[in-house]
């Protein structure tokens, strides 16, 4: 009986590695949250309270470019709005279903 010859490929896993913080108000933090990309290789990025609001323009939160943004601003006085920095080598979208109004700060 002759035995075949199989090699076996393995692939190269790479890592995700992910981010998260409660910002209470990302503009005030945004240069800090820059600085922390550009020493860290992260792949999801998440922020709660972002505090956003629609008189904020989305290219004062961006942070880098390679990065796609989904954010919910905050319809409180004080309070809410979230963000999720993605990078744009892992496929991505919004998920609507998710995004109810009794879960209003949800991306």
């Amino acid at each position: 009986m002759q035995r075949e010859n199989h090699q076996e490929k393995t692939k190269t896993r790479e890592q995700l590695i992910c981010f998260y913080t409660n910002a209470n108000s990302l503009v005030h933090k945004i240069d800090e949250l820059r600085q922390l990309v550009t020493l860290h290789n992260y792949n999801i990025i998440s922020v709660a309270e972002t505090w956003a609001t629609a008189e904020i323009k989305d290219s004062e939160l961006l942070i880098e470019e390679g990065f796609s943004m989904y954010g919910v601003d905050r319809s409180v006085t004080r309070g809410g709005g979230v963000v999720l920095y993605i990078k744009e080598n892992l496929r991505s979208s919004i998920d609507n279903k998710l995004m109810l109004e009794n879960f209003e700060d949800s991306v």
